[in-house]
């Protein structure tokens, strides 16, 4: 740009070149006072401004001398003329300057806006990307967690979630803790623990600590950290603790996946306990909660197969409450249930819990007692009787005593003639008809009374 500057000014310089000839002023100073200016110029458009300022002191002081002593109007003429295209060519240089300054900051600003947009872009991407790889992560959980739904106990899903968890959200451990009322602090309850030892059920019981950060969980009904490191995530429904999830070892970036999973555990929960209530309540009798007839019967027959396979003993007890029916009449049919009631908990209480006990119909029971000769079978037998005789039964107002009637038959004694044939049904039919047969005699010989089939 100065090069093409400098070119123009000396064409400038060359113009009047004619007119000065023409006036016969001395070419030769024309000459030298024009080329004079190209070293002027030159240092100007390389910024050597301090020999600038020097050779252009140097040009018009000798300018100046050859004015006075040539005296001549041209001359002087020739020399305003230098001064104003040196004037000129500063300050065209100087406007030029400023609107490069100025470009170039614009450019500058250009430069760095395109950068920052350039790293808003990348951060955007990759932000993009995470969120991506989140999603995804997310969607698998949640195939996951479909999974889970298929389990109908406490043990199917520990060992769900562990098998499917563990390879997609490393953890050093994760723990389901199963509290049975509100928050036991120091006492004992189940929980399941899951690291890399497996899934196995044990037993813990909460800290002071613990259980301060787990009611500061549920009120604000969110995760919590321990001061151990470890997440705690309240299980709950409605304000009603079903569980807490403790989660230590996990990466942070994770959290979000375990909190998911920590929804649908809430979920999973809540259904386990409604299939568990609801097959409860088709096993249970509602009233005496031991077990009701049909429910029984399986157990029973199931008994029996294992019985006859490995040659275990098997004993079957038939109890009547005596008289019941008078004595629905004579209190009332409020007192007969609290009276049955009571009955059925005599019961569970003189049976171990691999015993069979079930409400066969109206105040008659059914109790299968496994691996047990005619001899134990028949302790049992007397120790429920007495049990009953001797208890008092106190209902609102009224106070009562019952007895009972038990007839006791067992296998394989008293199926001699079926104890080959593979129909279990009928073998577990005749031994219902036998004890049937041993409770009959008993009504017949007084009532409460054991007796067993093979005194018949």
């Amino acid at each position: 740009m100065f090069k093409r500057l400098l070119i123009f000014a000396i064409f400038l310089m060359a113009i009047p070149a004619l007119y000065f000839k023409t006036a016969d002023l001395n070419l030769s100073y024309y000459v030298l006072s024009t080329f004079l200016l190209l070293p002027v110029f030159y240092l100007y458009t390389e910024r050597a401004l301090i020999l600038f300022r020097f050779s252009v002191a140097i040009f018009f002081l000798l300018e100046i001398f050859f004015a006075f002593r040539m005296a001549n109007a041209e001359v002087l003429l020739l020399t305003l003329g230098h001064a104003a295209l040196i004037l000129c060519l500063v300050f065209y240089r100087r406007m030029w300057l400023k609107h490069l300054m100025s470009e170039t900051r614009k450019n500058e600003d250009l430069l760095k806006s395109s950068e920052t947009l350039k790293t808003k872009h990348q951060n955007r991407v990759e932000n993009l990307q995470h969120l991506e790889k989140q999603a995804a992560s997310l969607m698998d959980l949640f195939e996951m967690a479909r999974d889970f739904s298929e389990a109908l106990s406490l043990d199917i899903l520990c060992e769900q979630i562990f098998k499917k968890v563990k390879p997609e959200l490393p953890f050093q451990e994760m723990i389901l803790n199963l509290p049975t009322a509100g928050i036991p602090e120091s006492t004992p309850f189940p929980c399941y623990l899951m690291n890399e030892m497996g899934v196995r059920l044990e037993e813990t019981s909460l800290g002071h600590e613990d259980a301060d950060v787990l009611r500061r969980a549920l009120r604000e009904k969110k995760m919590q950290t321990t001061s151990g490191g470890r997440w705690l995530f309240p299980l709950a429904i409605e304000n009603e603790t079903l569980a807490f999830f403790t989660v230590q070892g996990a990466e942070a970036g994770d959290l979000a996946k375990f909190e998911v999973l920590a929804s649908h555990l809430v979920l999973q929960l809540k259904k386990i306990r409604l299939y568990e209530t609801v097959r409860e309540l088709s096993i249970l009798d509602s009233l005496t909660q031991v077990f009701v007839r049909r429910h029984c019967l399986d157990l029973f027959e199931n008994e029996l197969k294992r019985s006859r396979k490995h040659g275990f003993s098997l004993a079957l007890l038939m109890l009547d409450i005596d008289h019941f029916k008078r004595y629905n009449d004579d209190f009332g049919h409020l007192v007969g249930d609290a009276t049955l009631r009571e009955v059925a908990a005599i019961l569970k209480a003189s049976t171990r819990k691999v015993d069979i006990v079930a409400r066969y119909g109206g105040e008659e029971f059914m109790i299968v007692i496994p691996e047990t000769e005619i001899k134990g079978a028949l302790e049992v037998a007397e120790r429920i009787r007495s049990g009953i005789a001797r208890n008092t039964f106190q209902v609102y107002d009224v106070v009562t005593k019952v007895t009972a009637s038990i007839g006791v038959s067992v296998f394989p004694q008293d199926l001699p003639e079926i104890s080959e044939v593979t129909d279990h049904s009928e073998a577990m039919k005749e031994l219902i008809r036998k004890s049937d047969l041993a409770l009959y005699r008993a009504k017949e010989e007084g009532r409460n009374r054991v007796v067993r089939y093979q005194d018949l």
